[in-house]
């Protein structure tokens, strides 16, 4: 854990890694907001707020992770494939979709499953966004921190949409975006 602290505080300007929090604060609080809204439409408005929340949740976790990344400093060249990158934007939002509209399903342990997904998802964006970066060497990854990383997604993309789909309130969908945040 130390070697992560120390990444992200001596290999990344801190204020661009402030800046992708707020922007990830930003967007779960609003895809939150719009899932509520999403329950309480008919049937043919739901698809669109679905769509919306989609859109909020996929295209703000993407931007987090990407201004996560511009604020790592490696100390050698880098780059984006352009392929990559916009595949993951791509995974980001489909993928969100999927899990909202599994959200909102109305059986037990269908809100869990949903924002499980999602944090899957969000899991599958990184890594394919982190394929896009082009260095003068070889990336290489510790399968215990991809494992412990998916794991803390998965888990806590689960239990904010519990949260933030528990009650349609200001509270619930800002602690809910709190913890999708974190």
């Amino acid at each position: 854990m130390l070697q992560v602290y120390n990444c992200i505080t001596q290999q990344h300007d801190l204020r661009l890694v402030i800046v992708a929090g707020f922007i990830c604060f930003l967007a779960s609080y609003t895809a939150f907001s719009l899932i509520g809204r999403a329950i309480e439409a008919g049937p043919r408005a739901r698809v669109w707020w679905i769509g919306a929340g989609a859109f909020a949740t996929g295209s703000g976790v993407w931007a987090t992770h990407f201004i996560a990344m511009i604020a790592f400093q490696p100390n050698m060249p880098a780059g984006y494939q352009v392929g990559a990158t916009l595949l993951s934007i791509l995974v980001a939002v489909l993928i969100s979709g999927l899990g909202l509209a599994v959200s909102m399903m109305r059986k037990i342990g269908m809100p869990i499953l949903g924002g499980a997904i999602i944090g899957a998802g969000i899991g599958a964006m990184h890594y394919i966004g982190m394929s896009a970066l082009v260095v003068p060497g070889i990336v290489l990854y510790d399968k215990t921190f991809v494992i412990a990383a998916l794991l803390i997604g998965i888990g806590g993309g689960g239990v904010a949409a519990v949260v933030g789909l528990s009650k349609f309130d200001t509270t619930h969908r800002l602690s809910a975006a709190i913890l999708r945040t974190l």
